[in-house]
């Protein structure tokens, strides 16, 4: 997608499936005591962040950095890396909430399967659970939380950022920012077509009020965390682009493709 404002432009790309990152090292809130953690469609390609807790409870919370008002009923998939010490008695494991949050009240959305320790190191682990249909208020956001169950007097450690990355893939649709241009220029011509086939071919027959359009930017820069060749795989793949024309109060108006 590419949004035209003034004589700039803003390239997104659409994920129907966003993949939220969990950014250990990035405060956002606190929320009864404990500190929330940014969930984001941005990976923070920062020095590792990890969290470590002793018995059972919350490791850590994490929550979306922008606001989604339609979550698509679906499945979602964690994956994340985590350690515990001592030994694997009593099925020590690792369980995820997630929640939505209005400020005020965390309203429980689902509770994911136990994933269930099956060793000591550092070991990926991967869970699928589904969501249900939500609507979001323009003020609500989306809360994760990290518990551990069964760890008694074990210490458990869940890592994020850096050579471990904690992540979840989900059923939310997005507009993600990639590329923007210094300078942009739309135009548009207006003709007829002929269209003349077999059975009329005693006489001509045209299509009137033709429209083309040119979309040209200048000085391209790309955003973090994509490239200039990812942009041409695009091209080759033939993907759609789409168009949104914005007024000054930035609420678009027509979209074409």
């Amino acid at each position: 997608m590419a949004a035209v404002i003034g004589k700039n432009i803003m390239l997104y790309k659409k994920e129907s499936n966003t993949t939220f990152f969990m950014n250990g090292s990035i405060p956002v809130t606190t929320i009864a005591g404990l500190t929330y953690y940014q969930l984001s469609p941005t990976n923070n390609l920062e020095a590792a962040a990890n969290f470590s807790r002793t018995g059972d409870g919350i490791i850590a919370g994490f929550i979306t950095d922008i606001s989604t008002t339609t979550i698509p009923a679906g499945t979602w998939t964690f994956t994340g890396f985590a350690s515990i010490t001592g030994d694997l008695v009593t099925n020590p494991r690792i369980v995820l909430r997630t929640y939505k949050y209005n400020g005020t009240t965390l309203t429980l959305l689902n509770e994911a399967d136990a994933m269930f320790f099956t060793q000591l190191g550092v070991k990926q682990y991967t869970v699928n659970f589904g969501i249900a249909a939500t609507t979001l208020l323009a003020n609500e956001r989306i809360v994760i939380q990290v518990w551990a169950s069964e760890i008694y007097e074990r210490t458990m450690t869940f890592y994020t950022q850096g050579i471990y990355v904690a992540s979840v893939r989900t059923t939310i649709p997005l507009n993600i920012p990639f590329a923007c241009s210094t300078n942009a220029t739309f135009s548009v011509t207006v003709d007829q077509k002929e269209v003349t086939s077999q059975s009329s071919a005693w006489y001509r027959e045209f299509k009137n009020d033709v429209a083309n359009w040119s979309l040209v930017c200048d000085g391209l820069i790309t955003l973090s965390g994509y490239g200039y060749n990812q942009m041409l795989q695009i091209q080759q793949l033939r993907q759609t682009i789409a168009v949104d024309f914005v007024i000054d109060n930035g609420v678009p108006v027509e979209s074409i493709s």
